[in-house]
């Protein structure tokens, strides 16, 4: 911890030092909750991420970066659930991310480092997704669009490192591309054909948004490389919509097709979100998973806000009594805006065929 604490320590005053606005940031949440399980309750801990009731830790966390009119870096750090050097879990430092970029003409940039790009990226996230999402949504980003620099074939490319150009080269028209896992030394042609994603966004003005990606991954073995097609409408005044789709290039490691749908319309001041994923395979029935939810601010910087969600037998799976049965969560919440975070309290439910867990989750946000 003390040699991590020193490195960002240097960092910061190499930042001061060599850029012109050198800023320290930070975010974090930490939820606590009763949570019984049918059976027992529990008092535990953790981020909205983590498996409750279980052993885990809230999110902690702050970055420090610098950036000039055409170079910057930035690193990120959270204390919480972390593994040391041993195997040991405790209250570690742990690198959450890290890039230095550099812009040698407006229309063009280039990043190397353990982050990501969310330009053309398709989130839907709300409402219980923010909370506890063992008890609620555990969709809610990459949706409809993955992220530049995210995870393929089940390798998290955010804990890896890669390099990023990006570029714009006509107002409307956004291309990235990213090369991963460079730490592994690949042969450049393995690394252009085997290890890298290709993005390529354009805006319809007064229409909406294209985008087109290829992810490719392909270890000579299996060949877990994607293609993925979205379009987001902006055509509608307070409406927010977005449509995607995503399948497997090779059938033989997987025949699913996602079809993903997410909308937010604002009316009255008040939030009504929709999802829609199903997922189509060959051999096996669809499975499926919708959901509604509602938020609204109120005077004196509450926000209620609601879900329910809905996943069919074949996205569920078993229960305990090792039987298909769909899940069905609830949940429901308030939240008070302080300033540069907020805190709240909320109720969520999940029931799956013979199991049933409720939780009243107590939640801890900030930002600077």
């Amino acid at each position: 911890m003390k040699k991590a604490l020193a490195i960002l320590m240097v960092l910061a005053i190499i930042g001061g030092a060599a850029f012109a606005q050198p800023k320290i940031g930070a975010w974090g949440r930490a939820i606590i909750a009763p949570v019984n399980n049918g059976d027992d309750t529990f008092l535990v801990s953790g981020k909205s991420w983590d498996g409750f009731p279980g052993t885990s830790r809230g999110r902690v966390g702050f970055n420090i970066s610098g950036s000039g009119d055409q170079i910057g870096f930035s690193a990120a750090t959270t204390a919480d659930t972390a593994t040391d050097s041993s195997g040991d879990v405790g209250p570690f430092l742990n690198i959450d991310g890290y890039q230095i970029w550099a812009k040698p003409i407006e229309q063009v940039t280039f990043r190397y480092g353990m982050t990501s790009d969310d330009t053309l990226r398709g989130n839907a996230a709300f409402g219980s997704f923010n909370w506890i999402r063992a008890l609620g949504a555990g969709e809610g980003e990459d949706v409809t669009f993955t992220r530049l620099g995210e995870r393929w074939g089940g390798i998290n490319l955010r804990r890896n490192n890669n390099f990023f150009i990006t570029a714009k080269p006509i107002d409307p028209l956004f291309v990235g591309i990213m090369f991963g896992n460079l730490e592994a030394a690949q042969l450049f042609e393995d690394a252009v054909k085997n290890f890298a994603q290709y993005q390529i966004g354009y805006t319809i003005d007064g229409v909406g948004l294209a985008r087109f990606q290829y992810g490719a991954q392909d270890d000579g073995t299996t060949n877990n490389s994607k293609i993925e097609a979205a379009f987001k409408l902006t055509a509608v005044e307070n409406l927010y919509a977005d449509f995607g789709f995503r399948m497997n290039v090779d059938s033989d490691v997987s025949s699913d097709k996602t079809i993903s749908a997410y909308a937010k319309y604002n009316v009255s001041g008040m939030n009504v979100h929709g999802i829609a994923i199903v997922v189509l395979n060959d051999d096996v029935d669809a499975k499926m998973n919708v959901g509604v939810g509602v938020d609204k601010g109120l005077d004196g910087g509450l926000t209620v806000e609601a879900d329910v969600r809905f996943y069919n037998d074949i996205w569920a799976g078993l229960d305990s009594e090792a039987e298909e049965a769909m899940k069905i969560t609830a949940f429901a919440g308030v939240t008070k805006g302080l300033g540069n975070g907020k805190m709240g309290v909320g109720f969520q439910l999940a029931n799956h065929g013979a199991d049933t867990v409720w939780a009243l989750p107590i939640l801890m946000e900030y930002w600077f």
